[in-house]
């Protein structure tokens, strides 16, 4: 029998309607915690676009006094890109819930080697 604890349901009694609304919750609970982590994501590739129209506009040659910004600017991007870490470890971009996921299993494998008695 399966059970979900915080809606305090089971499979057994519960109907097609309850279940999802259960996967709905679930769903919408990953989707709030990962949101900072997609956002931050779309932020880098923002960036990266910039970069890319700056070199587009750096090949027109627009003048002296632009190209030598332009350079400069693409160099600054280039020398420090955007990157977004917590505690300098952990991405913060789209490969969050992999890491997540990572150290779970990682977490749940640990537990069962442990507890496994011989």
């Amino acid at each position: 029998m399966t059970e979900f604890p915080a809606l305090k349901l089971s499979l057994t009694h519960a109907s097609t309607l309850h279940v999802v609304i259960a996967y709905v919750i679930v769903v919408q609970q990953l989707l709030i915690l990962f949101a900072p982590a997609l956002t931050a994501g779309r932020l880098t590739g923002q960036v990266e676009r910039l970069k890319l129209e700056l070199c587009d506009k750096l090949a027109k040659r627009d003048g002296p006094a632009k190209t030598k910004d332009i350079k400069r600017f693409v160099g600054y991007i280039d020398g420090r890109p955007l990157r977004f870490k917590v505690w300098r470890v952990v991405p913060l971009d789209w490969r969050l819930p992999f890491v997540v996921l990572n150290i779970a299993v990682t977490y749940l494998i640990v537990m069962i080697q442990f507890t496994h008695k011989h």
